[in-house]
């Protein structure tokens, strides 16, 4: 297997969890009401974990394409997905519009402060949009390098 062949497996790895991750939040939305997410407090932990994995798939692959194809290094998630602007691998307007992912992630992981499960729940279309986005310009992007 050559480097590049193995490098655009890496990235397929990621970007089925990052489908897996869609999946979820998309069965959430279709079998829960917001009362009933409000109410399901396993359900809003596995929903941020589905957002957290989407956001750290996304940062993964976008770390690697920007370490093997690019030669950069990136020492946040944020600095991740601006790279990925800066490069044309995603839009600059996909960047403007989710740089707050990184944050979210952050604020899940270390709980530095109480998350509004409302505001997760009233999120999700917009953060399943911007999942979708990502793996559209990460598929592109694949095909591209793999011609």
């Amino acid at each position: 297997m050559d480097l590049s062949k193995k490098s655009i497996d890496i990235i397929g790895e990621r970007l089925a969890k990052l489908d897996e991750a869609i999946f979820e939040l998309e069965k959430t939305l279709k079998e829960y009401s917001l009362d009933k997410f409000i109410k399901e407090t396993k359900i809003q932990h596995a929903t941020i974990y589905e957002l957290i994995l989407g956001i750290e798939a996304i940062c993964d692959i976008g770390g690697h394409i920007l370490s093997y194809y690019f030669g950069r290094k990136s020492d946040t998630y944020k600095d991740i997905m601006k790279q990925l602007a800066e490069t044309e691998v995603i839009p600059t307007s996909l960047y403007i519009k989710s740089e707050k992912m990184p944050d979210f992630r952050n604020l899940a992981i270390h709980v530095y402060l109480k998350i509004d499960e409302e505001i997760v729940y009233r999120d999700l279309p917009v953060s399943i949009k911007h999942f979708r986005e990502y793996a559209k310009h990460f598929f592109k992007f694949i095909d591209e390098k793999s011609s």
